[in-house]
């Protein structure tokens, strides 16, 4: 059975460049239609990815939605984690861009996209009540697991970039062999202020990192995966 099937809904068309742009647009065009390439920048990047080929559950030719909690959880195949990760964190947790399973090695891949440096800056969690004590809580117990020393309060400035360590941290503390994979496209031609080099991201995400105290070696980097992509290059060779 498809994992991701829903009996209730249908497939979303293909979009067009009107409909979908920025980091959404490539993306979809690296899972869709260069899945290969794509496992090979990810191999590249991480020696310890075993998959030479992974299964893209979400997005697909003919459906391009994006899945979020115990959705994401079925279409890579964990739904039986639904309950612990509903213990974990509260719902409407992260949406990702892309998922995916190595082919042979049930390596999980969970992935976000961006297309210009506005897109890290993300906005505090606008969580409320106890869903936001409950986010803080978790992303306290990260933040002293990966040994940051940093004075930030991890759910406000870059709050999306912590969130996803916190995932990473939650599916790799139940043994899921999972990875957080960012793509970071360069010369993107539908941004303000394209970044034009892998060093140019690199320098943003510095910042990012020792904002939140993240050192060279912390116990998840091994599993953080960061991929430059050229926008042009995808262009050319459309």
């Amino acid at each position: 059975m498809d994992p991701v099937a829903d009996a209730n809904a249908s497939p979303t068309p293909a979009p067009s460049d009107q409909e979908f742009r920025r980091s959404r647009k490539w993306i979809q065009e690296l899972v869709c239609n260069r899945a290969d390439q794509l496992a090979l920048f990810i191999r590249e990047a991480a020696p310890k990815v075993r998959a030479t080929a992974i299964d893209w559950r979400s997005p697909r030719a003919n459906d391009f939605r994006e899945y979020r909690d115990g959705k994401a959880l079925d279409a890579l195949g964990l739904g039986k984690l639904r309950d612990e990760l509903a213990r974990f964190w509260p719902a409407r947790g992260p949406v990702w861009d892309a998922l995916g399973v190595g082919i042979g090695t049930d390596e999980c891949f969970l992935l976000e996209a961006k297309a210009h440096i506005p897109e890290v800056v993300s906005s505090p969690s606008k969580a409320q009540g106890h869903s936001r004590t409950r986010i803080r809580g978790r992303l306290n117990d990260v933040k002293r697991s990966l040994g940051s020393k940093a004075p930030a309060d991890w759910s406000g400035t870059f709050y999306q970039y912590a969130n996803r360590l916190a995932y990473l941290h939650w599916l790799r503390s139940h043994h899921v062999p999972a990875f957080l994979v960012s793509v970071y496209f360069t010369n993107a031609p539908d941004v303000p202020h394209p970044v034009t080099s892998p060093a140019e991201w690199n320098g943003a995400l510095t910042v990012i990192r020792t904002y939140l105290g993240l050192g060279r070696q912390h116990p998840l980097k091994p599993f953080v995966i960061d991929v430059f992509v050229d926008v042009d290059e995808i262009r050319r060779s459309r």
